[in-house]
């Protein structure tokens, strides 16, 4: 069985990988997962702890900028502008990553 940890880490590789494939471009990326590895990806992102988190409501959206100019591993923001805070939607489930500083 896979440990959070272990999770942390895959969801930090998968994040490599992506910012790796569209490094330079400007493009928003959804991204649909189930609680606990959107748990993982948001840890992978502050590069913290899942317990800083927090749980997630049911079909909570999350907003993760990703440098475009430097791979996942090396340069990472979460979002902190107040229009892009967290919203519940019933129609949707995951978390948007977009690839870039702005929408």
């Amino acid at each position: 069985m896979e440990t959070v940890e272990e999770m942390i880490d895959r969801a930090t590789t998968w994040l490599d990988a992506l910012s790796r494939e569209h490094l330079g471009e400007d493009i928003d990326i959804l991204v649909v997962t189930h609680g606990l590895f959107a748990r993982c990806i948001l840890a992978a992102a502050a590069q913290t702890g899942i317990q800083a988190v927090g749980r997630l409501q049911n079909c909570e959206m999350r907003e993760v900028f990703l440098q475009n100019d430097h791979p996942f591993r090396e340069t990472l923001t979460q979002a902190e502008n107040p229009k892009e805070k967290t919203v519940a939607n019933p129609m949707t489930a995951g978390d948007v990553l977009t690839n870039g500083q702005e929408n």
